[in-house]
C-alpha cells in the first residue's frame, strides 16, 4: 500500500518537492521526499512497481540532447566529445574546454549526475559496509522479531520463521549475508532486512563504520578510498573527472540506491559535499535512525533528480539498464554508460541511444 503523500510524489511534476516528514535531521536532505517502511518497499516491489518504460525514456534522452538551442546544449557550451567509446582522459579533456556561464545566466545551476556503486567506484560497498558494522555495533534486539520476519519475507519460502528464534539482530542480518553467499538472496533483498535493523541506531555510528570503510578498509581488505575508479591514475580517475567538473563550474551529485549515509564518506574523498548526495535516506529523528527511509527505487533516480538535483542536468554516468537509465534520460549535454554489461550495450543499440560509453578499462 502506498502512503497518500508518496502517491502524491509519483504522480506530480518535476517541480514539487514539498512534503512533510517527521525527521528533524533527514528532511533537510529529502526537500519533503516522504518515507517508507521496509515492509512498505516489499509490498511495492511485489505489487511490481515502479513501471517505468526505460526504451522510451531513452529515446525521450535521446531527442533532447538532438534538440538546437537553449542554454545547456552541448554546443551551447562547448563541449565536444566523440560519441562512441570514449576513455576518461579524452571526458576530462573535453570538460575543460566547457564554458558554464550561459546556463547560470539562465538561470540554471550546472549540474553532472553519478550513480555511485559501480560507476565510480568499484567493490560491493554495501554488502561489505554491513559486515563491518556487524563487527563494530550491536543491533538492538528489540528490533529482532520484526527483522526475523523481513528476511523471511524476502527469502522467498528459503527460510521459516521458526528458523530464526532465539536469533539476535546481528545474527539475523549475518543471516541474511551468508544467503546472499550462496546465492539464495538478493543483496538488494538484504537492503530492506538492514533498514529494519537500524532502527534505534545512532547515525553517527553508521557514519563511524563507514568512514572505516572508506579509510581503513573490512580487516583484510584494502580501503574503499583505493576503490575509485581509475585510482593511481593521475589525470585518468574519477577524482580528477570531478575535481575538472568542480573548476569548470559544474556541481557534481550523486545518487545511489544504496545508504547515503554511507556514500557521503566517499564522496567526501571526491570533494562532493553530503548535501549532494542523495537516495535511500534514512529518516533521523535528533539523531537516531527510525526504521523508514526514503523508497529511491519506487521513485525512481530521474524523479530524485528532478525533486533533489536538477530537471536538466547537464551530464549523468551509469552503469545500469535498469535502474540508471531513466536518471540518464534527463541528461542535456551528454548521457555515459560506465564500463556497461552486455544488457546495457544491447539496451543502448536497441534504442539507437546517444549515450557514450565511458570505460575505466585498459
Amino acid at each position: 500500500m502506498l502512503s497518500p503523500s508518496l502517491r502524491a510524489v509519483l504522480h506530480s511534476g518535476p517541480g514539487l518537492a514539498t512534503f512533510a516528514t517527521h525527521s528533524v535531521t533527514s528532511s533537510r536532505r529529502v526537500a519533503g521526499l516522504p518515507f517508507s517502511t521496509p515492509e512498505q518497499m516489499i509490498a511495492s516491489m511485489r505489487a511490481g512497481l515502479p513501471r517505468f518504460d526505460v526504451d522510451a525514456m531513452t529515446r525521450a534522452g535521446t531527442a533532447l540532447r538532438a534538440r538546437a538551442g537553449g542554454p545547456t546544449t552541448a554546443s551551447s557550451i562547448g563541449f565536444f566529445l566523440p560519441h562512441a567509446k570514449v576513455t576518461p582522459q579524452q571526458l576530462i579533456a573535453a570538460v575543460r574546454r566547457i564554458d558554464v556561464s550561459g546556463v547560470v545566466r539562465a538561470g540554471i545551476t550546472p549540474t553532472a549526475i553519478f550513480d555511485f556503486d559501480n560507476t565510480i567506484i568499484g567493490g560491493d560497498v554495501f554488502r561489505d559496509f554491513v559486515a563491518l558494522l556487524l563487527q563494530r555495533a550491536v543491533l538492538p534486539n528489540a528490533n529482532a522479531h520484526r527483522v526475523a520476519k523481513l528476511l523471511v519475507d524476502v527469502s522467498n519460502g528459503k527460510l521459516a520463521l521458526c528458523a530464526l528464534e532465539g536469533f539476535t539482530t546481528n545474527d539475523i542480518v549475518a543471516r541474511a549475508l551468508q544467503m546472499v553467499e550462496t546465492d539464495s538472496m538478493s543483496l538488494a533483498h538484504v537492503f530492506f532486512v538492514v533498514i529494519g535493523a537500524l532502527t534505534g541506531v545512532h547515525e553517527s555510528k553508521l557514519t563511524a563504520v563507514a568512514d572505516e570503510l572508506f579509510n581503513k578498509g573490512v580487516p583484510g581488505k584494502p580501503p574503499y578510498r583505493t576503490k575509485f575508479f581509475g585510482h593511481g591514475r593521475p589525470g585518468a580517475n574519477v577524482d580528477t573527472l570531478v575535481r575538472t567538473l568542480a573548476q569548470k563550474g559544474v556541481e557534481s551529485h550523486i545518487i545511489t540506491l544504496g545508504l547515503p549515509t554511507v556514500a557521503r564518506q566517499g564522496a567526501k574523498i571526491l570533494g562532493i559535499p553530503p548535501q549532494r548526495v542523495h537516495g535511500f535516506e534514512l529518516e533521523v529523528v535528533n539523531g537516531i535512525c527510525t526504521g523508514r527511509a526514503v523508497d529511491a527505487r519506487l521513485l525512481g533516480k530521474h524523479r530524485v533528480a528532478d525533486l533533489l538535483v536538477s530537471p536538466q542536468p547537464l551530464f549523468a554516468s551509469g552503469d545500469s539498464a535498469g535502474s540508471d537509465t531513466p536518471m540518464l534520460s534527463r541528461a542535456t549535454v551528454r548521457a555515459f554508460a560506465v564500463d556497461p554489461d552486455q544488457e546495457f550495450l544491447d539496451h543502448i543499440k536497441r534504442n539507437s541511444a546517444d549515450v557514450t560509453v565511458l570505460t575505466y578499462k585498459g
